[in-house]
């Protein structure tokens, strides 16, 4: 402490004033006190530089004289006392660590200590694993977003000289390191629980349509956890939204990366892995990398077999890389000056459709060369700038011009393909799209402008190929013009909207895309649609754009909003026209309108239930085209959805010739060579069995043996089909609304037909046929009976799940009777059974296990039982 004493006050004549020297003791002993805590302060920067500003403030302070030095005593002091309490709370602490640890405090320890040393041991392992990755590629193939020389995703840190990363670290050791340990822990936490509340936070705002935020959110995440797979997915498709399609592949190689590296390649992140395979590819086909697209959708169906929407991605992806190729083809043929292979467009047409491509395009006209300036002799003439079209003549041109690049990209076969992938690569695509939106420059009066009919339709034939599709398919201007085109008294250009409308709704991207223009009221587009189909007999084309239109929208909510007060009578009527096309686009609509409920209700009191079975063939058709199978398959599918509604199936069963026409039609139906026919066929069948009305129309049809010779034939198709199949394709569920633009598979038909025969087996369902009989119809035919198609549809690999229970369901049933077992135990159903067991879960399982023990009340099975093992297996499955 600096004291000061009056007495010893030096006077002004023999010395410095006595302020001067109190000052300079004052500061001497600030500058001993720093220098002593020096060493205390020396690791601690933060605090150290605090110190460093506190001291230089009061000597300013001392030096100008706003701070005195009995302030600067106090302040010392009480400085001096926060360091004692300082140094004697830190010698309690580690007076503290040197006491043994509670056998709670040391289980925690020892959790947490084991979750650091996970994470450093996996960062090690990543480490080495990644090191021989690098020695075997070669320096020029290395991609910077697997750089982790660079990005020191998992460089090992100094947890190695941790006593918890000793084996056996010992009470005292963790009790030294208890405070670090359980620092370091919470901070790992820490970093998780921001990294999940930033991955939360952005994917509520990317679903709000905020991708930018979004992206944000996600950035902030991984700057906490730049080890997440999730947040790196969610940056590519955030990525992906706002068009930065490098920045989404970046993200998507690092997701890849860390599953490799970090997780290798482990189960758990299969889900995640197969999204980030899907957003790079469709970031490289943005790019126009559709090979390397193509590989990323193969690996991501590997990692998620059942998902159809990658199926569909990876259709389109090859078919953009089809036409990628052969736009290549055509154009090293034309510089080569080389006829293409049997079947391919030849040389004359190629060229063909660049002079058209070229005509399609806006006129430019060339620059004329000013004389030279200054003196000198005068310049040569310039040549004569080449012919500028006259623009009077222009739409006529144009109108020409898509006419016959429309003939040739209608063209079938590899012919058509190469014209389509050729004329895209021209810039064909584009430049009709530009005239379309009524882009091009508006000839002068009195000549009219081209109509958007000739563009469009040139659009509709060169969307035949879906890689020219994807490129205008979101073009909610383009969308806006076909809309205006619809309304217009011009019915050619009326059809040629409708139709490229239908083309490119296809897909649900492109519906949400083109919302606004479909939706707008003041364009009331859905009425205009409606009343197109009312005038069918007059302009059939433009109907059937216009139902088929109709049909796509119903696919969305909010377009088909509008249609809940509109009359769909008109497009009823069609389904009965003898146009096949327009049957069958009237079918899919009203198939497609049934999956919202209002529109369905209105259809069943519309009575259209019934115009749908009259609508039906009376009896299979001895020979049938394309055209005709699709509408069958239509008709069925709307009849399959509408009869969901219990008033439909009512009023269809409530006279004898409904009875007719809603069973007797479609069970015809189920000896179509077209397995998609035969499949909504069963899928009617089996909804209207729901009620015993139908059930036992179904049964006094004779509906058992049709139904199980259509089962058999589909057994023998499944069996050489393959599980990929059914990856575009709708066998729909019991309670599910079927889609009309997708097909069926046997397996669909196997588990419709399945379904059938079981609402009929059991034991309440047709209550005026006696029991006796029943089975007797079941057994008919003996080896080839409905029960022994059964037995094999319960024990195929590849049938469905609901296949297996229904079949097993219905063995159960008629196992209850004991007079019945001697005739069940001829077909031999035990193995079978058995099989069905040890392929399934759940409910299928347990229904062929009661089965089972219900066919064991006769000595013969029981005794195969018994040699099989069945028992064991039995009780395993149905106890779990």
């Amino acid at each position: 402490m600096v004291t000061h004493d009056s007495d010893d006050a030096i006077s002004a004549g023999d010395g410095p004033p006595a302020e001067n020297l109190q000052m300079e003791a004052a500061a001497a002993s600030l500058s001993r006190n720093f220098d002593s805590r020096l060493a205390v302060a020396d690791d601690e920067a933060e605090e150290f530089m605090d110190k460093v500003d506190e001291v230089s403030r009061l000597i300013a302070g001392l030096q100008d004289g706003t701070l005195s030095p009995e302030y600067i005593d106090r302040k010392m002091g009480t400085q001096e006392k926060e360091e004692q309490i300082k140094k004697q709370k830190k010698h309690e602490e580690e007076e503290k660590k040197k006491e043994p640890l509670s056998d709670e405090r040391m289980e925690e320890c020892r959790r947490k200590a084991a979750d650091l040393k996970r994470e450093y041991e996996r960062r090690v392992k990543a480490r080495e694993k990644f090191t021989k990755y690098r020695e075997n590629v070669p320096e020029n193939h290395r991609t910077k977003s697997t750089d982790y020389d660079a990005w020191d995703m998992w460089e090992p840190s100094d947890d190695e000289n941790d006593p918890w990363m000793l084996p056996g670290a010992s009470n005292a050791q963790f009790a030294a390191m208890e405070k670090d340990l359980n620092e370091r822990h919470k901070r790992q936490t820490e970093q998780r629980q921001v990294a999940e509340r930033q991955r939360v936070a952005g994917n509520n705002l990317f679903r709000c349509g905020q991708f930018s935020e979004a992206y944000r959110c996600y950035e902030a995440g991984l700057d906490a956890d730049r080890r997440n797979l999730h947040l790196h997915a969610n940056a590519a498709q955030a990525s992906l939204k706002l068009g930065c399609y490098v920045q989404a592949i970046e993200h998507c190689d690092k997701c890849m990366s860390i599953r490799e590296f970090l997780h290798n390649n482990s189960g758990d992140t299969a889900t995640v892995a197969a999204k980030a395979l899907q957003r790079r590819a469709a970031a490289r086909g943005a790019l126009g990398h559709w090979s390397q697209a193509v590989s990323d959708l193969e690996e991501a169906i590997k990692l998620n077999k059942d998902s159809p929407e990658t199926a569909a991605q990876l259709k389109r992806a090859r078919a953009s890389l089809e036409v990628e190729r052969r736009a290549k083809a055509a154009a090293k043929r034309l510089a080569k000056g080389e006829e293409g292979g049997e079947g391919g467009a030849s040389l004359a047409t190629l060229r063909r459709v660049e002079k058209l491509a070229k005509v399609l395009h806006p006129p430019i006209a060339a620059a004329v060369p000013s004389p030279s300036e200054g003196g000198g002799e005068a310049a040569s003439p310039p040549p004569p700038p080449p012919a500028v079209e006259d623009p009077a003549r222009r739409p006529a041109a144009l109108a020409e011009a898509c006419g016959e690049l429309r003939t040739l990209a209608e063209m079938e076969g590899a012919e058509g393909e190469d014209v389509r992938a050729h004329a895209k690569a021209c810039g064909a695509l584009d430049a009709a799209a530009r005239i379309a939106r009524g882009e091009d420059a508006p000839p002068p009066p009195p000549a009219a402008p081209v109509a958007p009919s000739a563009p469009m339709r040139l659009l509709c034939a060169l969307c035949r190929s879906d890689a020219c599709q994807d490129v205008i398919a979101t073009d909610a201007y383009l969308g806006a013009k076909c809309a205006d085109a619809i309304a217009s008294s011009d019915v050619e250009s009326a059809a040629a909207g409708a139709q490229l409308l239908y083309m490119l709704t296809g897909t649900a991207s492109a519906r949400k895309a083109l919302t606004p223009p479909l939706t707008d009221p003041e364009r009331g587009m859905a009425a205009k649609l409606i009343e197109r189909c009312a005038r069918a007999d007059e302009a059939p084309s433009a109907a059937a754009s216009a139902a088929g239109l109709l049909g796509n929208l119903c696919l969305d909510a909010a377009l088909r909003a509008p249609l809940r007060s509109l009359p769909l009578k008109p497009v009823a009527a069609l389904l009965s026209h003898r146009e096949a096309l327009l049957a069958t686009r009237a079918g899919a609509c009203i198939g497609n309108a049934c999956s919202d409920l209002t529109l369905r209700e209105s259809l069943v009191k519309l009575g259209v239930a019934e115009e749908l079975a009259a609508a039906l063939p009376a009896s299979m058709p001895a020979a049938s085209n394309d055209a005709e199978s699709r509408r069958y398959a239509a008709l069925l599918t709307a009849l399959a959805n509408i009869l969901l509604d219990d008033g439909a199936r009512k009023s269809l069963l409530a006279s004898p010739a409904g009875k007719n026409l809603a069973v007797e039609r479609p069970m015809s139906l189920l000896a179509s060579d077209a397995t998609t026919v035969r499949a909504r066929a069963a899928m009617v069948l089996s909804r209207l069995c729901r009620d015993a009305e139908g059930r036992g129309a179904v049964y006094a049809a004779d509906g058992i043996p049709q139904v199980s010779a259509a089962l058999r034939k589909s057994l023998a198709e499944q069996a050489t089909s393959s599980a990929s199949d059914d990856s575009s394709a709708d066998g729909g569920d019991e309670d599910g609304v079927l889609s009309g633009a997708k097909s069926a598979t046997p397996r669909h038909v196997v588990e419709g037909c399945a379904r059938t025969l079981a609402l009929i087996a059991t034991s309440a369902a047709v209550p005026e046929i006696p029991r006796g009989e029943l089975r007797a119809r079941f057994l008919a035919d003996g080896k080839t009976c409905a029960l022994a198609a059964l037995l094999d549809a319960a024990a195929a690999k590849n049938s469905t799940d609901a296949c297996a229970g229904n079949a097993s369901l219905a063995w159960g049933e008629f196992a209850r009777d004991a007079d019945a077992l001697s005739s069940l135990a001829s077909l031999g159903p035990v193995a079978p059974l058995i099989e069905c067991v040890k392929l399934r879960e759940g409910a299928p399982a347990r229904n062929a296990g009661i089965a089972l023990s219900r066919l064991a009340g006769d000595a013969q099975m029981l005794e195969k039982l018994r040699e099989l093992r069945g028992m064991e297996i039995i009780g395993s499955k149905v106890r779990a």
